[in-house]
């Protein structure tokens, strides 16, 4: 592994043939890292070698290099690796990184809450300080356990916002599920405004003489996944299912249908988005009729 050296973080240079990360100081993971270093000092040295002119590379530690710089550190742990060959810098950094997966935030938020079920008596506070984090995050992320797991994954992997999702955590749980697909087609300020709306209409619906506005029924907007796109491009089906359908159809008529496939308002989307919908509303319906049920045995 090599022993561990004290250098100058100032003296550290990049690698010229490539870097995986580059450095964002606006980064909120940027300023975690920071702040924890701050607190706790680093943990993991970096890594870097000695080229040909005498000078450091870094191989991985391109933030915490310019997080001690930040930090006005005269010297930052490090190991020197041997390369036998230079080329071999892109390869070392590409396993490195691999090697270091970001907690992605909805399994980030069970994670915590395993920790509060561990300790009853640790607080959101408490847990804050500890893993050097606001407060607000930490109450962020334990409220997308409030999501169900299908949307939970859709956070983790990207297809919901963060903000969204924070956006649809506050929704009552049995409207959750009829939000999860808006949470991923829209903007945040969009989707934020239109849960507030909701919001506003259960409201008023627990007021006297006041029902519930019903949802209508609104096709998502969304591109489909580029490997969607990619297949379609091999072997053309929807070309053929098109023309087979409407074998009449002009070159604007085939345009147009194209660009709705790909954003998912071609037909067959459109009716499939609107059965989801309907089986949602039933589900919807039947859940608050048990509720209802239960409430007339409960007052027997």
């Amino acid at each position: 592994m090599g022993e561990v050296e004290q250098l100058d973080p100032r003296q550290l240079k990049k690698s010229e043939r490539g870097i995986l990360r580059t450095v964002n100081k606006e980064d909120p993971n940027y300023q975690f890292v920071k702040e924890s270093i701050r607190k706790e000092g680093m943990h993991e040295p970096i890594q870097v070698y000695l080229n040909e002119a005498g000078d450091y590379i870094i191989l991985s530690g391109h933030n915490r290099q310019q997080i001690a710089i930040d930090l006005g550190w005269e010297t930052v742990p490090c190991i020197v690796k041997e390369l036998e060959d230079e080329r071999e810098v892109l390869y070392r950094q590409t396993t490195y990184n691999l090697q270091k997966v970001p907690v992605p935030p909805a399994a980030y938020g069970r994670i915590m809450m395993r920790m509060l079920d561990e300790n009853p008596l640790l607080t959101e506070s408490q847990l804050a300080a500890k893993l050097n984090v606001g407060v607000q995050f930490i109450k962020d992320r334990l409220q997308l356990n409030k999501l169900p797991q299908d949307a939970q994954d859709r956070v983790d992997n990207g297809e919901i916002l963060l903000q969204n999702a924070k956006a649809l955590s506050t929704l009552p749980v049995d409207e959750i599920p009829h939000w999860v697909d808006r949470a991923a087609t829209m903007k945040p300020a969009e989707f934020i405004e239109a849960v507030k709306a909701r919001g506003k209409e259960l409201k008023d619906m627990r007021k006297p003489g006041k029902e519930a506005i019903e949802e209508t029924f609104e096709p998502p907007m969304y591109l489909r996944k580029r490997s969607e796109v990619a297949e379609e491009l091999e072997t053309k089906k929807q070309r053929r299912d098109f023309f087979r359908r409407f074998p009449q159809a002009s070159r604007e008529e085939a345009f147009d249908y194209a660009v709705a496939w790909v954003l998912n308002q071609d037909p067959d989307s459109i009716e499939r988005a609107r059965k989801k919908h309907e089986q949602r509303i039933r589900e919807k319906q039947e859940a608050e009729q048990r509720r209802k049920n239960q409430w007339s045995v409960n007052d027997e």
